[in-house]
């Protein structure tokens, strides 16, 4: 009998190859400069670079899931393993993403609250007063820790969206047995 894959050791294995691959591709977009140094901001190729081995990391979870479970596979399993691929790659590109901008290169943060604020306080009706709590909003927003927290977030939500759309696609339930 073939050893069946669970939810767990298919989400494991699979958020791990995500988030290395997340993490080498951040370094290497990095250390060729496709952050624009005026703003802060990934260059548009970078985002779709690193959505693209997110969603298809995560198709081949529910496809591996799906195959080791006897091509067996319902709207529900599929959720499930790109819930929890979605939040094991969460983690560790958060735990990534608190560390680079902790100890790596701390002033690309500074760089991005600098361009946050003045984005805000360009925008017509905001005054002179609202500076303060702009600048505030945007220091919380951009903390390590918050940019970590948005790094699990954005996993999940792309890990129930493709579970969805995948486990619709890939679903083959279980014949039910009658007496």
């Amino acid at each position: 009998m073939e050893n069946k894959a669970t939810y767990t050791s298919t989400a494991i294995r699979y958020g791990l190859y995500i988030g290395a691959a997340l993490i080498i591709l951040s370094l290497v977009f990095y250390l060729l400069g496709m952050v624009d140094p005026e703003t802060g901001q990934p260059k548009t190729i970078t985002s779709i670079i690193s959505w693209a081995v997110t969603i298809i990391g995560m198709v081949m979870a529910i496809m591996y899931y799906k195959s080791s479970n006897e091509g067996y596979l319902s709207v529900g399993n599929a959720v499930m393993v790109g819930l929890m691929t979605g939040l094991i790659a969460g983690v560790i590109t958060a735990v990534w993403n608190y560390i680079f901008f902790t100890f790596i290169d701390p002033q690309l943060i500074e760089i991005m609250r600098d361009n946050a604020i003045d984005q805000a306080m360009a925008r017509p009706g905001v005054d002179e007063n609202a500076e303060e709590m702009i600048e505030k909003w945007v220091n919380t927003m951009t903390s390590p820790g918050v940019i970590a927290l948005f790094s699990v977030f954005f996993q999940v939500l792309a890990g129930l969206v493709v579970g969805l759309i995948g486990g619709l696609i890939l679903k083959n339930n279980r014949p039910e047995f009658t007496v």
